[in-house]
């Protein structure tokens, strides 16, 4: 029986996105480098650590801008609500309904300012070709 030569095996070939706009991201946390579609939202999870980080540098933009609007919302709302108690105390009680919406915008002012600060401490992955 005649042996066979033993060939190398076939060169693998690294496919390259058909989309064009899908991108490489390296994670934050484990340099791991992986596929990522611009479409989808900026807040990226890692495949090998599954930990979550931001792709790009828009975190840092609209965590500013979370924080600006939350703190405008919070003095806002606590400013209505205290304004509303205070007519409420001078006219006996007749204002009581209205305090809720100013403080439903003193909340809202500080979920969102919670918001930014999150935007602000994420890491952020690095984007190889945009």
């Amino acid at each position: 029986m005649a042996a066979l030569p033993i060939r190398n095996a076939p060169p693998v070939i690294k496919y390259q996105p058909i989309r064009s706009d899908m991108c490489w991201v390296e994670c934050a946390h484990c340099h791991y480098k992986f596929w990522y579609s611009k479409t989808c939202n900026d807040v990226v999870q890692c495949p090998h650590c599954r930990k979550i980080s931001f792709a790009g540098s828009s975190a840092r933009k609209r965590g500013i801008l979370l924080i600006i609007i939350g703190i405008i919302a919070f003095v806002v709302g606590i400013t209505a609500t205290v304004r509303y108690y205070i007519l409420a105390e001078t006219n006996g009680g007749d204002d009581e309904y209205y305090g809720g919406g100013g403080f439903l915008l003193g909340l809202s002012g500080l979920l969102s300012l919670c918001r930014g600060i999150y935007y602000r401490t994420m890491k952020i992955s690095l984007i190889e070709n945009p």
